[in-house]
């Protein structure tokens, strides 16, 4: 769909400039004119200021399309994480039975490395969602700027608009969620840990 759009974009982009330059051409070398360098200097200026205006407006449609694949792709992808985590950390697992295997002797507590994933996994889903935050503002920026100077376009941008914020919305909720349950389950594998540590402690000393 992408390099759909932008041939598309390509071809509006060439055909204007075709239609430009012929208009131009026909202001220049209207019949019984004399020959005027200065004034087809004057229509190559106009031929390349126009060139130029299409070319930036094909490139800010262009950042538009990107912009927009990046927050899509990257909104579902945290969203179907974030859904993930939310099951993952809602589950009641019994943690603390794992140190049978380790012995009461065991020099590592299994329950440690537990924790460190647990709290690499919070700094992980965080910076996804800034990621999908950040692409956001790109996005609305660039449909910002290629409605600027069209009449009536504010008023289409406000679809796109609302389904941005509709969808960080949604992310905010999720985010809002996982973060609840991580640190409930955090609670848990640390009270885990002190139960190992303890019933370890105990044998020990019988």
């Amino acid at each position: 769909k992408v390099l759909a759009h932008v041939q598309f974009v390509k071809n509006i982009i060439f055909t204007l400039l075709k239609l430009t330059h012929d208009h131009v051409t026909l202001s220049c070398h209207a019949p019984g004119r004399p020959f005027d360098p200065d004034g087809i200097r004057a229509c190559a200026e106009k031929v390349a200021m126009h060139w130029q205006q299409l070319m930036l407006k094909m490139e800010d449609r262009l950042k538009l399309v990107n912009a927009s694949v990046a927050f899509y792709k990257t909104s579902e992808q945290v969203c179907s994480v974030l859904e993930s985590l939310e099951q993952e950390y809602r589950r009641d697992e019994d943690w603390c039975g794992g140190h049978d295997k380790l012995g009461a002797m065991a020099e590592t507590d299994h329950v440690i490395p537990l924790i460190s994933k647990h709290l690499e996994q919070k700094e992980a889903f965080l910076k996804a969602c800034t990621l999908a935050r950040r692409n956001a503002e790109v996005f609305l920026k660039y449909i910002h700027r290629n409605n600027v100077g069209i009449p009536g376009a504010s008023g289409h941008a406000r679809g796109p608009e609302q389904q941005v914020k509709a969808i960080l919305n949604e992310l905010l909720q999720r985010e809002n969620r996982v973060l609840h349950f991580w640190t409930m389950k955090k609670r848990r594998l640390e009270q885990c840990q002190q139960y190992v540590v303890f019933e370890r402690s105990a044998k020990q000393v019988s």
